[in-house]
């Protein structure tokens, strides 16, 4: 009896060690990554030091139950530990979930501009149809990490300005749709793209235009504010994310996910593999070894299926969404510029007391984020006002383009 007592715990307990060597393994791979960015070196690093932690509790637990097997015990149970590790790697990390590759999109009608910055912008301008021009007007998009130059429903809700006599661009912020990717991952950066938009201002030759932003674009116009306040002649800012996420850190800001049904939460899920997990947590230790290991046009089919998940919580009526361009956001660039915000100064938005400019927000009443996000933005301006626009949700440009356009018109006559 005591012997079996004996070889049932040693066997639990040389279980548990293949356990702490499969999670050892896992920190393997993830510690490395503070000095390696080669995914394979990762990979081979992890499935070592698994089976060495493994096999080295293997020899110490068989010194008590099994002295005259420690040898075969220590090596064929930190063997099998590493070949699970590998096998788990190979089915589980290293091998692509197999998305459907985006549509070719024709660039030839796309109008390029290469920034001092290094940044080359896809951008898409609509020529004022007035005899006499009354502005200009720059949109900038949403994500981080999504596109506006061919995403056709934001064409159809700005292009009307044309109309109204202003000059009217489009562009893909750097790493986003047709704008070029970037080298160096830690370049996604919210400054880096506060200077874009100041030298594609300058580019375009617009003084003082007109900027539009929608959900991330109205938190970079709101930088771009505080830092060139005299280089904006008003700002319509559009369902706004966060002015400042520390002041969000303990408060409920809202998510897409709340208004989603249980399908299309578990559809969400799916897409939160494995791969995925260990590119975020990448991330966040060395963003080269996420940016080899996940390559960006692979994260761009992964925010694809993510957004499309998430998309019927971000609106009203998700019948709208059937008009909705083929979807597009940059995972990897979207994270980025996340840590660069939280990593930016707590007092980097005090400039905005000189935006001495007129600020329209536009909030559906039905949006999931928290509505003192965008009273956030009426108390930071000095001349701002809030706009609820009834039966739209966080993607107003969408679901409500005539609303939309109807309280622009208004608000830029106003102006005059």
């Amino acid at each position: 009896m005591i012997a079996i007592l004996k070889w049932t715990l040693g066997s639990t307990l040389l279980l548990l060690a293949a356990m702490v060597g499969i999670v050892g393994g896992m920190a393997a791979f993830l510690g490395l990554a503070f000095v390696l960015t080669d995914p394979v070196a990762l990979g081979i690093g992890a499935v070592v030091a698994g089976g060495l932690v493994t096999g080295g509790l293997a020899h110490l637990l068989g010194r008590w139950f099994a002295r005259n097997h420690r040898r075969c015990l220590t090596v064929s149970l930190g063997s099998l530990t590493a070949l699970l590790l590998t096998v788990a790697g190979v089915v589980f990390l290293f091998r692509s979930p197999g998305f459907d590759e985006p549509n070719p999109v024709d660039r030839s009608w796309v109008r390029f501009e290469s920034l001092t910055t290094g940044s080359r912008l896809a951008c898409r301008v609509f020529s004022a149809r007035t005899a006499v021009p009354r502005g200009a007007v720059i949109f900038v998009h949403g994500g981080p990490g999504a596109n506006a130059v061919t995403n056709d429903p934001i064409a159809a809700a700005l292009s009307p300005l044309a109309d109204a006599g202003f000059d009217v661009c489009l562009y893909d912020q750097i790493g986003c749709g047709l704008s070029a990717r970037l080298a160096n991952p830690e370049d996604y950066t919210a400054a880096r793209q506060v200077v874009d938009l100041e030298i594609l201002r300058q580019r375009l030759g617009w003084e003082r235009p007109v900027l539009i932003g929608e959900s991330w674009g109205a938190q970079l116009i709101a930088r771009y504010a505080a830092k060139y306040p005299q280089e904006i002649s008003a700002a319509v800012l559009v369902s706004p994310g966060p002015l400042r996420l520390a002041d969000w850190a303990n408060r409920e800001r809202g998510s897409a996910r709340d208004r989603i049904t249980d399908d299309q939460e578990r559809a969400f899920n799916d897409v939160l593999d494995a791969r995925f997990v260990a590119a975020m947590l990448l991330l966040r230790v060395n963003p080269q070894a996420a940016f080899r290991f996940l390559p960006e046009a692979e994260a761009e089919r992964y925010g694809a299926a993510l957004l499309t998940a998430l998309s019927p919580g971000a609106v009203c009526n998700p019948d709208v969404l059937s008009a909705h361009s083929e979807p597009f956001l940059n995972l990897c660039v979207a994270q980025m510029i996340r840590l660069s915000l939280k990593n930016e100064l707590s007092d980097h938005l005090d400039g905005l007391v000189a935006a001495q400019f007129p600020v329209l927000v536009l909030r559906g009443d039905c949006d999931y984020a928290n509505e003192g996000i965008a009273a956030d933005y009426v108390d930071a301006f000095p001349d701002a006002k809030l706009v609820a626009v009834a039966g739209a949700g966080h993607f107003l440009l969408l679901e409500k383009p005539e609303s939309f356009l109807t309280e622009v018109r208004r608000f830029l006559a106003h102006q005059e």
